[in-house]
């Protein structure tokens, strides 16, 4: 229905995005920690730029509430932004679970994030339900498979969670019950 081309020079790499009301947030990063990324406003239907800012570190994934918050998280989740939908800094917190998310989903007063796990649990794939206000980790669950879902993308729909885990030209979509992913 739509394309844009959203690179501008070293900034080629899109990040974990949301959709919001009318509106597709998405980072588009250098390939490279302690880069610089610009987070953009799209048009949902269109794709056409509403707004865009630009962040001094590389942003992996954002969410955003729609209604006056956006949220970024940098390359190794080790710091989350808090921003006006202009780009305003409302506030930076240093992030202290193991989880370099790569996606992240802002649905009512609950924060998703998917990612893998840092340091002693490098490699674990794991997702997690935050607290949007304080970032604290509400439940999290490591998911076991042979596929680590929380690679790449991630959606969340209908009390149903649907991953793209794979990078390239056979990758697969794969829907999982919420219910049963993060428990009790």
């Amino acid at each position: 229905v739509a394309e844009r081309n959203l690179t501008l020079g070293e900034q080629y790499h899109p990040g974990g995005f949301q959709v919001s009301g009318s509106s597709l947030w998405v980072p588009v990063a250098e390939n490279r920690p302690h880069s610089t990324a610009r987070i953009l406003e799209l048009d949902a239907a269109t794709l056409a730029p509403r707004s865009s800012f630009t962040v001094a570190d590389h942003i992996g994934a954002v969410a955003t509430d729609g209604s006056g918050v956006v949220l970024g998280a940098n390359w190794d989740s080790r710091r989350i932004y808090r921003w006006t939908p202009s780009g305003e800094l409302l506030g930076v917190t240093n992030f202290p679970a193991p989880l370099a998310i790569q996606d992240m989903k802002w649905m009512g007063g609950v924060l998703y994030a998917g990612g893998t796990g840092l340091g002693k649990e490098q490699g674990r794939c794991e997702l997690a339900e935050l607290d949007p206000a304080t970032l604290a980790v509400r439940r999290r669950s490591t998911l076991v498979s042979n596929i680590c879902y929380t690679r790449e993308g991630m959606a969340v729909f209908d009390g149903r969670f649907f991953f793209l885990p794979e990078d390239g030209p056979r990758s697969r979509i794969y829907a999982l019950d919420g219910d049963s992913l993060l428990g009790p």
